[in-house]
């Protein structure tokens, strides 16, 4: 692994570094009206998915679907994202990107205006202090918040199973997830389960999209959080007040 890579998570380094920090200038009023913009699109969008996808239960996730589910899942898979592109007017596709980048997020149909809410970062979410060491070691997936929070968006090796099972911990009373475990299989139900697919800006290419971190409300959680493709590292201690980040 390169020391390089790692440092930025290497505690004792950022405090070391801390006062060569550069400060990023932010539009605090701008933000908030993007992130208010931006939650404004997703819920619409959930309350159409869940219409389509409300059904399903655990059992639904499992990597060994027999011919008739895998078929039903595909049907749901097909049905999401039509639904979407009649919100949207676009839909996204993953494939190979740049050399040497992997995959990566494309345009499959129709055209992303400005400031329209292309994709939700998936993964687990952890709070300040919460271990994250093993699961960061040759992991480019671990997405830090300016609040501290890291978000885990790999889905193989460790950082599945740890997202596994604490997906399946919250399970609610009516045997129902508390988050979508569908993005681990790169051919999630939510077709917006894709924001970690998203390349960042290279020196050739720069970005046309940016991330927003949002504090979702616990009432869209407790309504939706089947659709949303993160989960918590600890137990949500109050659920009727507990937020999720995307």
């Amino acid at each position: 692994m390169k020391w390089k890579s790692f440092k930025h998570r290497f505690v004792p380094w950022v405090a070391a570094n801390w006062s060569t920090r550069l400060v990023r200038s932010v539009d605090s009023h701008s933000l908030i009206e993007k992130q208010f913009e931006a939650l404004s699109q997703l819920k619409p969008q959930l309350e159409t998915l869940s219409l389509i996808l409300k059904p399903l239960t655990p059992l639904a996730f499992k990597s060994n679907l027999s011919d008739t589910n895998q078929l039903k899942y595909q049907t749901l898979c097909s049905s999401a994202v039509k639904s979407l592109f009649d919100i949207n007017n676009f839909t996204l596709h993953v494939s190979p990107s740049l050399q040497a980048e992997g995959l990566g997020v494309f345009v499959n149909q129709g055209r992303v205006k400005e400031s329209q809410l292309v994709a939700l970062y998936p993964g687990t979410i952890y709070l300040p202090l919460q271990p994250i060491l093993l699961q960061s070691l040759h992991n480019s997936y671990i997405l830090r918040c300016v609040d501290g929070i890291h978000i885990d968006g790999r889905h193989t090796h460790l950082s599945r199973l740890i997202y596994r099972s604490c997906a399946f911990r919250d399970v609610n009373s009516s045997s129902q997830l508390t988050s979508d475990l569908s993005w681990l299989s790169l051919q999630p139900l939510n077709p917006l389960s894709i924001g970690q697919l998203v390349n960042n800006q290279s020196r050739e290419i720069q970005p046309n999209v940016e991330y927003i971190e949002l504090d979702v409300p616990g009432s869209m959680v407790d309504e939706y959080g089947y659709l949303l493709p993160n989960c918590c590292y600890g137990p949500r201690l109050d659920a009727k007040d507990a937020s999720s980040k995307i």
